[in-house]
């Protein structure tokens, strides 16, 4: 029997020698040979390097080689939320308000942006066809309005939570984008921060304002608790209307609680119509693998994906991996955490569901699409209270108008990281009725913000 199963099989193997295939023996390939202590065999697939220093006619593989070489020079987490324009919520507007000395969430979700006097600047999304990255719809612009003279540097940022900040302590990051420059760029190149923090969540504006603590703007007053610049990488751009693939390389020390990124330049002369950078694919990755290339002062333009630098006198590549893209439904999530706005809806239709309280206020209680970072913030209205134009639904009766206190946030209730407590004072009803908060197609809008 097994010589018959023998004979099965060479006979089959045979056949196929006939067909035209043919086996042949692999071999490993032929590593030259190490000059070093005879202790090294020469048949080593991979020789030693002596010590971690190589000698004379060493064959090795950097680790920044070796890391370009499978293509992990920069892989994971985003840390970033709302980099990609096509997946932006864009809530707030998607051609920003205009912005100079205060730093204003006004256009992209997780975005804020600040300029200096005279020197107005919005963060729009546009379609701009020769900015567009292969795979993207539409990208970031952050321009200097046409006119303008002042020349004070213009930044858009983004603070990572101090809880996400906190995965990044003791590494290396990645901070990569593709950039294209306006028919009217001004600057010369782009400086690309990394910035880390000691404090807790401390905000991009404000008392304790990483703006102020990056370039003394945004209206702040005073900067992070030990912040400084991980790589306030300078990027040059040579030339307008020229797309780029740019990259900075920092790391973070093991005392970092909080973590920013800006994107900035600094005008020159008077804005014509496209004095602009256009921004999309924007992360920031670890990339342990890519320690060698930490420059604090210098950012790098890649070439094909390729990342080159001289390493104490070697060039060295690194191959940076695409972007890292999320779902769209997760980028939906990660993004309403931090902000949420919904439109006033046409007369009688309805937002949220409440009680009257006493006879003249009704609580309602409006239900956040998911969890927020923390309790929110909440703006009512358009510019101001004043421009509400919301109304009250008593069962199926007509809507009651507000009263002259309109709507107001409920500081009783208070908001929770799932709910926004809102109170409408009307005229007179019945206590314990109750009641529906319903649009009167006013145009107003309720805003709540977690963001930093």
């Amino acid at each position: 029997m097994k010589k018959t199963l023998f004979a099965a099989v060479m006979g089959a193997l045979t056949a196929i020698a006939i067909a035209g295939l043919t086996f042949a023996q692999t071999y490993p390939p032929n590593i030259p040979v190490v000059s070093g202590p005879a202790s090294i065999s020469p048949n080593d697939l991979f020789q030693d390097v002596v010590n971690g220093y190589p000698t004379a006619q060493s064959q090795y593989v950097s680790a920044a080689n070796l890391a370009g070489f499978v293509g992990n020079g920069g892989t994971g987490t985003n840390f970033l939320i709302g980099g990609k324009a096509d997946q932006n919520l864009w809530q707030r507007a998607t051609t920003g308000s205009s912005v100079t000395t205060t730093l204003t969430y006004g256009g992209p979700d997780r975005w804020a942006y600040w300029s200096g006097t005279n020197t107005a600047m919005t963060v729009s999304k546009v379609s701009t066809a020769a900015a567009l990255p292969t795979g993207s719809a539409n990208v970031f612009r952050m321009q200097r309005t046409a006119s303008q003279t002042g020349v004070v540097q213009m930044c858009m940022a983004q603070e990572i939570t101090s809880a996400n900040s906190y995965y990044l302590q003791g590494h290396t990051v990645l901070l990569d984008f593709n950039v294209y420059t306006g028919a009217n760029f001004s600057g010369t190149g782009l400086t690309a921060y990394v910035s880390y923090g000691t404090g807790t969540d401390e905000g991009l504006a404000g008392t304790s304002s990483y703006a102020y603590g990056l370039n003394a703007g945004g209206g702040g007053s005073g900067s992070w608790t030990g912040q400084a610049n991980a790589t306030a990488a300078v990027i040059p751009l040579g030339a307008v209307s020229t797309a780029y693939r740019v990259a900075a390389v920092a790391s973070i020390p093991s005392t970092a609680t909080e973590v920013a990124v800006a994107l900035c330049y600094t005008p020159v002369g008077t804005a014509s119509t496209t004095d602009a950078l256009y921004f999309d694919n924007i992360s920031l990755r670890k990339a342990d693998a890519l320690a060698s290339f930490v420059n604090t002062t210098a950012g790098y333009v890649l070439s094909n994906n390729v990342l080159t630098a001289t390493i104490n006198g070697v060039v060295t590549n690194a191959t940076i991996p695409p972007f890292s893209l999320r779902l769209y439904e997760e980028e939906q999530r990660n993004q309403l955490a931090y902000f949420f706005k919904i439109a006033e809806p046409a007369a009688s239709k309805a937002v949220a569901n409440g009680n009257y309280q006493t006879s003249t206020i009704c609580d309602v209680q409006l239900p956040l699409p998911v969890p927020m970072r923390v309790a929110p913030t909440i703006t009512i209205g358009g510019t101001s209270e004043s421009n509400t134009t919301w109304a009250v639904m008593i069962a199926s009766t007509t809507p009651v108008a507000l009263a002259s206190t309109y709507l107001v946030q409920d500081a009783v209730i208070g908001n929770t990281t799932n709910m926004i407590a809102l109170q409408a004072t009307t005229a007179a009803k019945t206590a314990g009725q109750g009641c529906t908060l319903v649009g009167a197609g006013g145009g107003a809008n309720i805003q709540a913000s977690a963001e930093l």
